[in-house]
């Protein structure tokens, strides 16, 4: 399994926080959003990772990642966005944001389910 990561988008309603950086490199407990789900899908066994980078992409650069950039990330959405990334698509994959705070055990109940798709959803 490998994991595509959209870093994209320019997070601009979160300005002026985002103004020199993209929402994923805000930092949260100490580590920065992008860096936690790194972790979270490593700790799960998931090196194969992708990333999707747009805004201030030179700014996201971490070690044992594929890089893909979406030069029309004003343009475009999200969707377009994994779409750059597309031969990563050949096997199974999760597809995350770049800006969601989630913890290990989410991604292993996603590894866990036997399904052609399967979703998360935070209920609190």
């Amino acid at each position: 399994m490998k994991a595509i990561i959209v870093a994209a988008g320019p997070g601009s309603r979160l300005n002026p926080l985002t103004n020199e950086r993209p929402k994923c490199l805000l930092e949260v407990g100490g580590k920065t959003i992008l860096e936690r789900a790194l972790e979270a899908l490593r700790a799960n066994g998931i090196e194969r990772i992708a990333i999707v980078r747009g805004y201030r992409s030179q700014l996201i650069d971490y070690p044992n990642v594929t890089y893909y950039e979406n030069p029309n990330f004003r343009e475009n959405n999200i969707l377009r966005s994994l779409f750059y990334a597309e031969r990563e698509m050949d096997d199974d994959f999760i597809f995350s944001y770049s800006d969601i705070v989630y913890s290990s055990d989410i991604v292993a109940k996603l590894i866990e389910r036997e399904a052609d798709i399967a979703l998360t959803v935070d209920v609190d």
